[in-house]
């Protein structure tokens, strides 16, 4: 098809609701405003439209175009999209381009989008983003996106504008623009302002980042990705990606199936032993069992698996329960290590944890017992109380374990 102002799948909308297919072909051109599968949008909805449009803009007489939408004029919401096409810019040309919408305005909004197209451009003057060409605002909306397509620049020296997020903005709010990743060495910047210099540093990420399942948890739940066999984050809820937490370890308890991971998480259970708690991997978790995961992102599989023969001294709970003084759940506090410490309040529906009358302040893990265990003076425990690990008080210090204060100590 040839374009000539308006011009697209649709050439102009007003309060459309646009959704739901795929298109592909290709897309010339020739002059005018507003050129994409959507020419031109005023207050419509645009969502889960799947763009493979090959692109071609052969002169300077062509205005605002996009992989989606080309020339977005308020209170537009832009979600759900992608673009996987191609799109060439001529020389001498000074206008916007990109691979979601080509311009924005205030009210517009952009969000779960994603560009995994190939652009080229060679004037300098224009304004090429991975996802919004030119935001002519400093109220619109661009969250939750992620551009891994590559932006060349065939001409001299250095693009004023061509970036991996939005290639030109008038001005944009943090609150507003947010979230937003995009693939190192695709593009020379993220974000740039109407003088060129770059407005926002943050959002680059590694190809390995991507694989992990990183990026897509920090996308949002509008994004999905199988780790270990999908090099990037897609769009969909078939495979989310959960996130162990910031210290490595979390716990889970789920009584209605069995589950195998992807990514790089380990499930433990856990023993008492006269020191700590023994994590021993189990690898597959079938349906009730309580466990330890070790690791960072990762999907669950769901799978018929059948009970395992092996101590455990985890419970769980699938209601949120009240703790009752005797629980110890998962936690790092501050400057402390990673342990079961002692719970107050409500443990959530779906987590591990385990059950003790010792009255000790926290259990730790399988070579960590040098935090659990300190040694101390006969003095230091004269005026305090003292437990064996059965929670039985005694008179004084016996050899072995003995409960001081909370804490464990070794005669």
């Amino acid at each position: 098809a040839t374009s000539e102002g308006y011009g697209g799948f649709f050439g102009k909308t007003n309060g459309a609701d646009i959704r739901d297919f795929s298109i592909s072909g290709t897309l010339t051109v020739a002059a005018g405003t507003g050129s994409g599968v959507v020419g031109w949008a005023e207050s419509s909805t645009i969502s889960n439209i799947q763009s493979a449009l090959v692109i071609e803009v052969p002169n300077s007489g062509a205005h605002h175009t996009g992989g989606v939408v080309g020339s977005a004029r308020g209170t537009n919401t832009i979600s759900g999209c992608t673009f996987t096409g191609s799109l060439t810019v001529a020389d001498g040309s000074t206008d916007n381009f990109a691979g979601i919408a080509g311009y924005i305005t205030n009210g517009d909004k952009v969000i779960n989008c994603g560009n995994f197209g190939t652009f080229t451009f060679s004037a300098s003057g224009c304004a090429a983003g991975g996802i919004v060409g030119y935001v002519n605002a400093t109220q619109a909306t661009i969250q939750n996106c992620l551009s891994t397509g590559q932006i060349t620049f065939s001409g001299e020296g250095t693009p004023t504008y061509g970036a991996a997020i939005i290639g030109r903005t008038k001005g944009f709010s943090a609150d507003l623009v947010k979230n937003n990743f995009w693939l190192e060495g695709t593009a020379y910047g993220t974000i740039h302002n109407n003088d060129g210099s770059e407005a926002m540093e943050t959002g680059s990420v590694t190809a390995e980042q991507l694989a992990s399942g990183e990026v897509a948890y920090k996308l949002g739940e509008a994004w999905s990705q199988i780790i270990g066999t999908d090099d990037i984050p897609a769009l969909g809820t078939d495979a989310p990606v959960f996130y162990v937490g910031e210290a490595g370890y979390a716990t889970l308890y789920d009584t209605t199936t069995g589950y195998e991971f992807n990514g790089d998480v380990t499930a433990s259970v856990a023993v008492l032993t006269d020191t700590w708690l023994e994590l021993t991997e189990i690898g597959k978790v079938p349906a009730g069992t309580p466990v330890i995961l070790m690791g960072t992102y990762f999907n669950k599989t769901a799978a018929n698996l059948p009970a395992i023969d092996i101590e455990n001294d985890l419970k769980g709970t699938d209601v949120a329960t009240e703790a009752d003084g005797t629980m110890y759940v998962l936690a790092k506090p501050a400057e402390k290590e990673v342990g079961f410490y002692k719970a107050t309040g409500t443990i959530p529906a779906g987590k591990a944890y385990f059950q003790s009358n010792a009255g000790v302040k926290a259990f730790f893990f399988d070579g960590d017992d040098a935090t659990g265990i300190e040694n101390l003076n006969n003095q230091d425990t004269l005026n305090t109380p003292i437990y064996n690990l059965a929670g039985q008080r005694m008179s004084k210090m016996q050899k072995g374990i003995n409960i001081v204060d909370g804490k464990k100590i070794l005669k």
